[in-house]
């Protein structure tokens, strides 16, 4: 509710996920915390400026490329890609790369909080420029 939402700001949520996000090791924990940065960010410039303030959009930016660094794509065949006349015979193991991979639910839930937490807000868009999280 606005309410809440109102009270969480004003008792500086933000900060607070943000720590959770920063010292937890576990991804599910982080993913909980951005998604609830993510829906303090939503139409709310106070929080937006706070996630700006804090370093929660650096914090973000390093997150994305530690889990990158760690989970290196799939292509080929691993990845569940057929061209041309293959069938599941040409695998290995189809079962085990069906699909072509899962998205992680910490980086969901970290483009969640991106997405509301700084696309739209210019300052928030300069500072992701500025930290590397887009090609310029």
């Amino acid at each position: 509710s606005n309410a809440a939402k109102k009270i969480l700001e004003n008792e500086n949520a933000i900060q607070i996920w943000l720590y959770v996000f920063d010292i937890s090791d576990e991804d599910s924990t982080k993913a909980v915390a951005a998604r609830l940065i993510a829906i303090m960010c939503t139409n709310n410039m106070i929080c937006q400026q706070q996630l700006r303030q804090l370093k929660g959009i650096e914090l973000f930016v390093q997150a994305i490329s530690k889990y990158t660094d760690l989970h290196k794509p799939v292509v080929g065949k691993k990845a569940g890609i057929k061209l041309g006349q293959h069938s599941d015979n040409d695998l290995e193991n189809p079962e085990e790369y069906r699909g072509g991979g899962e998205v992680s639910v910490l980086i969901a839930g970290i483009l969640d909080c991106l997405c509301k937490g700084v696309v739209g807000n210019a300052r928030n868009e300069s500072k992701l420029a500025q930290v590397e999280g887009i090609d310029a």
